[in-house]
Order: structure tokens, then sequence, then C-alpha cells
């Protein structure tokens, strides 16, 4: 009796265990599709821009009394800039700090392997021009930072990016960021699924 209690047990697990593995083939499976199509089209990451812009632009007073569907997400601005650090930090690694709010024009902290980062964010409808850079740069220098970025749910003008071209600052518009959003959910994924698939020590 104990033997065929033993016998179907294993049985179970076994069959449990290919269950397992079948789920996760096709879990894998549709996250690569997912991501293959995002990847492979522009009008989705756009769509996806311009859904973070919606979703963390200040609502007017009009906007604010709205009845929306119970699907969408509305937050604020000063959420965005968390948004953003949990994405940069998901996508580049490092830790990420929000800075205390101020008039000196950098939201966000970064330290990396190679240094310090400063980062600006900004949720916008329109393409964003050259003045936030300058004075991104300028508190590049003053705080001795490697690098900066900034970023924005819209795009840039073609001085802006220029202007920007040798001063080490990298613009991240609305459907990079999109990207390194999915990308950096990605990498947390596999972490998460390399953690599981580790036998325990016994």
């Amino acid at each position: 009796m104990n033997t065929f209690i033993s016998v179907m047990s294993a049985i179970l697990l076994v069959l449990a265990a290919f269950d397992v593995i079948r789920r996760k083939k096709e879990n894998d499976k549709l996250r690569s599709i997912i991501t293959d199509s995002i990847n492979t089209s522009s009008d989705i990451k756009k769509t996806l821009a311009m859904g973070l812009y919606y979703r963390f632009k200040k609502a007017t007073p009009e906007e604010a009394n709205q009845t929306v569907s119970s699907l969408f997400i509305r937050q604020d601005p000063l959420e965005f800039e968390l948004f953003v650090m949990n994405v940069i930090e998901g996508y580049y690694g490092g830790t990420v700090y929000i800075s205390p709010p101020s008039d000196e024009g950098i939201n966000l902290e970064h330290d990396r392997e190679d240094g310090l980062y400063i980062g600006q964010v900004k949720c916008l409808e329109k393409d964003l021009g050259f003045e936030a850079i300058a004075i991104l740069h300028s508190q590049m220098i003053k705080k001795d930072a490697k690098g900066g970025y900034i970023v924005t749910t819209g795009d840039f003008t073609d001085k802006a990016k220029t202007y920007a071209d040798e001063l080490n600052i990298e613009l991240i518009n609305g459907t990079q960021l999109v990207e390194y959003w999915i990308l950096g959910l990605e990498e947390k994924n596999i972490k998460i699924s390399s953690i599981k698939s580790t036998p325990e020590l016994a």
C-alpha cells in the first residue's frame, strides 16, 4: 500500500512539474510576442507615450471633476518623477533618488558604478526646447556629475537635440521611455524567474 501511494505521489509530482513547465513556456511565448510587437510597432510606442502624458499630466479643474473609466489611471506630475525613477533604475541599474523640490532644475540623482548622473523629468505634450538642457548642463558642472538625462513624454526640438549632442546629456523622449519601461520589466521578470527556478540549498 505504501509503495502504491509513493508511486502515485511521484506520478502526480511529475505531472505537476510538466504543467508548470508548459505554463511557463506559454507565458514566455506570450511575453515574447508582446515585446516583439511593441519593439516593431512605432504606433504602439507613440500611443503608450501619449497614455503616459494623460496619466501624469496636471489636470485642469474641469478634468479633475470628470468621471472617467475605472480602467484609467490618473496621477500627478510629482508621481511621474517616481515612475521615471523606477524606470531608469530598472533599465540602468544603480540607485536613483528624487531630489528635493527646488528651482535648480534637477528632479533625479542617479548613483551608478561610474559616477553620479542627474536628471530632469517633464510631463509635456509639446516638444521640449534647449533651455532645459542648458539648465541641466550647468547643474552637471556644479555637481561634478558624470552625465545627465532629460525625460519627457513628448519629444525634443531639433535645436535641443543639437545642443545636447556633445554635452553627455541623454534625451529620452516618450517612445524611448516606453522602451526602457518594458525592457526594465522584462529584466525584472527574468531575475524573478531565475530566483524561482534556483533549487533551494539543503
